[in-house]
C-alpha cells in the first residue's frame, strides 16, 4: 500500500496536463488587459474624430454667419455643434463643452470638448462579481476628449470684377486702359460674340477670365494670364451675386442741403447732390448698426477737385452716379448691417461713371446691377485694396486696379471659396 501511494504521488508530480490551462490563466488578466488598452484607445480615437466634425461644422457655419452679418455668431456655432451631438450621441449631448473665439474678422476658432469613461473598465465593475459595489467614482469622466477647428473667411471670392448682361458685349476696353486685377478674376455672364472685347492697346491682367461667350483681341488688345489661370470662352460656370436680393435701403432722417461737413449719421439726400471742386462731403457712420447708410434720392456727382470722403458708409444712389477726372474719393464700406461690404449701391439704370484716377480710392464693393458703367482709376499705392465692381455693362476708360486684398473688409464673395477650414 504504500508503495502504492508513493507511486499515485510520483505520476501527478510528473504528469503535465493541464498546464496550458494554468499558463493561460496566468495571462488571462495581461491579455484582457490588452485587449481592454486598445479598445479604450480605438474608442478614443473614433470619438476625436466625432467631436472634430462637429468642430468643424461649427467653425464653418460661425464664418459664413460672421461673414453675412449674422448677429451672433457664436450662438450659431453652439447651436450646430449641440444639434449634431444631439442627433449622434442622445443623452450624452448634454456633457458637450463648446468655446468659440473670434481672433478677428477673418478667423473664428471652436473648441469642443467632452469628458470620458473608461468603457472597459466601467464594464467590468459592473459586472456581477460577488459583493461588487460598482466602479469607484474616479472611473466616470477621468479624462476628456477635444477637438478644434479653425475657419477663415476668404477675402472674397476669386472674382473681383464681375459683367451681369446676357446678351451684349458687355466688357471693353477703351484706348490703351490697362486693368489690373491683381489677385482676382474677371467673371461674364453674357453669351454673346464677342462678350469681352479689348481693343486699341488696351490690357487685362487677370487670374483668370471666365465668360459665357467669346473672347475679342483681335484689335491690338492683350489679355494676360497666369500658367496656372486661362481665358474660359463658352464657360458655363456659375457666378455668385451675393448683392441680389439685398432691396435699396431707405433711410428716414433727413440730411441737410446745405451739406455741411461731417454729416456724421446717415440721412437721405432728397434730390440731386453735387459736390463742386474745391468742396468736401464727408460722411461718417453712427454708433449704430446702419447707421452709415446715405440715400441719394437723385444723381451723385463729384466734379473734379472735389473731394467726397465716407468712413464705414454705404453710398445709395436711385439715379446716377459721376465721378470725374481729378476728383478725390476715398470711400469704405460698413463692416456690418445689411449693406456690409457696399460703398455706392443702386439698382436705378442709365449710366454711371468712375473716372477719377488715382485719386480715386473705394475698399468695398460697387454694385450697379442695372447699368452701364464707365471705369478709370484705383490707387495702386492703397496699402490695402479690396475692391469689386458688379455691374450690367463695364467700359474701362483708363488704367483700373482691382485687388481682394481684404482683411477686415466684410465684402461679398462673387465666386470661389467663402471658408475655409485651416486647422
Amino acid at each position: 500500500m504504500p508503495f502504492g501511494i508513493a507511486s499515485a504521488v510520483r505520476n501527478i508530480l510528473r504528469c503535465n496536463r493541464g498546464s496550458i490551462a494554468m499558463q493561460l490563466g496566468l495571462l488571462l488578466p495581461v491579455l484582457i488587459g490588452m485587449i481592454a488598452l486598445g479598445t479604450e484607445i480605438t474608442f478614443a480615437y473614433a470619438k476625436h474624430r466625432q467631436l472634430q466634425m462637429f468642430a468643424d461644422a461649427g467653425a464653418f457655419s460661425a464664418a459664413i454667419a460672421q461673414r453675412i452679418g449674422y448677429p451672433d455668431h457664436v450662438l450659431e456655432a453652439n447651436a450646430v455643434v449641440k444639434q449634431l451631438a444631439a442627433d449622434n450621441i442622445n443623452n450624452y449631448a448634454n456633457d458637450i463643452t463648446v468655446n468659440v473665439s473670434s481672433p478677428s474678422l477673418e478667423k473664428i476658432v471652436v473648441d469642443v470638448s467632452q469628458p470620458q469613461t473608461l468603457a472597459m473598465v466601467n464594464l467590468v465593475c459592473r459586472w456581477p462579481w460577488p459583493g461588487s459595489t460598482g466602479c469607484p467614482k474616479i472611473i466616470s469622466g477621468i479624462f476628456t476628449i477635444g477637438a478644434r477647428a479653425v475657419a477663415v473667411a476668404s477675402a472674397g471670392g476669386s472674382y473681383c470684377v464681375l459683367a451681369l448682361n446676357k446678351s451684349s458685349t458687355s466688357v471693353k476696353t477703351q484706348g490703351t486702359a490697362t486693368v489690373n486685377l491683381t489677385g482676382c478674376s474677371l467673371a461674364v455672364s453674357s453669351i454673346g460674340n464677342p462678350s469681352i472685347q479689348v481693343s486699341g492697346g488696351g490690357t487685362i491682367n487677370a487670374d483668370k477670365v471666365t465668360t459665357w461667350g467669346t473672347v475679342d483681341s483681335s484689335g491690338g488688345g492683350t489679355i494676360n494670364v497666369p500658367p496656372d489661370g486661362g481665358i474660359f470662352q463658352n464657360s458655363k460656370e456659375t457666378f455668385s451675386d451675393p448683392y441680389s436680393n439685398i432691396a435699396v435701403p431707405t433711410v428716414t432722417t433727413s440730411c441737410p442741403s446745405n451739406l455741411t461737413p461731417p454729416i456724421i449719421t446717415g440721412c437721405t439726400f432728397s434730390g440731386n447732390v453735387t459736390v463742386t471742386s474745391g468742396k468736401t462731403l464727408t460722411l461718417n457712420s453712427g454708433s449704430s448698426i446702419g447707421s452709415g447708410v446715405y440715400v441719394v434720392n437723385g444723381n451723385l456727382s463729384v466734379n473734379g477737385g472735389a473731394h467726397l470722403v465716407g468712413n464705414n458708409v454705404t453710398i445709395v444712389v436711385t439715379g446716377r452716379i459721376t465721378i470725374t477726372g481729378g476728383a478725390t474719393v476715398d470711400v469704405t464700406a460698413p463692416l456690418k448691417g445689411v449693406t456690409q461690404g457696399i460703398a455706392f449701391f443702386g439698382k436705378g439704370s442709365g449710366t454711371s461713371s468712375f473716372e477719377g484716377g488715382a485719386t480715386q480710392s473705394i475698399i468695398g464693393a460697387v454694385y450697379l446691377p442695372n447699368q452701364t458703367v464707365k471705369y478709370a482709376g484705383g490707387n495702386t499705392t492703397t496699402a490695402t485694396k479690396c475692391m469689386e465692381l458688379v455691374a450690367d455693362n463695364i467700359t474701362f476708360t483708363g488704367n483700373s486696379n482691382f485687388a481682394l486684398d481684404c482683411t477686415g473688409v466684410a465684402i461679398g464673395d462673387l465666386g470661389g471659396t467663402l471658408v475655409d477650414l485651416v486647422e
